[in-house]
């Protein structure tokens, strides 16, 4: 029996960057992880809730409420979990400094996404790894997409 051949650019070559503060990455297999993501000063997921029929529910236990969904699912599904396909290769970890990046509003849940979206933002990522920002031209005008 000979082995299947692989192409050029196959994924299981590819090595995996990531933010440790990204939540993006961690919506595969680590849904319960978000809610503790951030380190001060963005706020955290503990103490930004809402009532729902009458329970009060905080933004990590949502997220914990996810995960444990997810995993019922998985199970009543055959075991059916996803896999990242670069694991023969492995991650590289980004911002292991744990940057936190400038919010502007005011309100806890709008500083909370405002946090997440510049975790997950290309540019930071490319920061990360020593590149400069790119920029897109919209309809004529320039837009920068960096957080900072």
């Amino acid at each position: 029996m000979t082995d299947t051949p692989r192409l050029v650019g196959d994924p299981q070559d590819d090595v995996r960057y990531y933010n440790k503060l990204d939540m993006i990455p961690r919506a595969s297999g680590d849904v319960g992880s978000i809610g503790q993501l951030f380190p001060p000063p963005a706020p955290a997921a503990s103490s930004i809730s809402t009532t729902v029929e009458g329970l009060k529910i905080s933004l990590a236990d949502a997220f914990d409420g996810v995960a444990d969904a997810i995993e019922i699912s998985e199970i009543a599904n055959d075991d059916s979990y996803y896999t990242h396909t670069n694991l023969p290769r492995g991650s590289i970890e980004l911002n292991q400094a744990g940057k936190v990046f400038a919010m502007t509003s005011t309100d806890p849940l709008e500083r909370w996404f405002e946090q997440a979206s510049a975790q997950h933002d290309h540019n930071n990522y490319l920061a990360f790894l020593g590149a400069g920002p790119v920029h897109c031209q919209q309809s004529g005008q320039d837009v920068d997409f960096t957080a900072d």
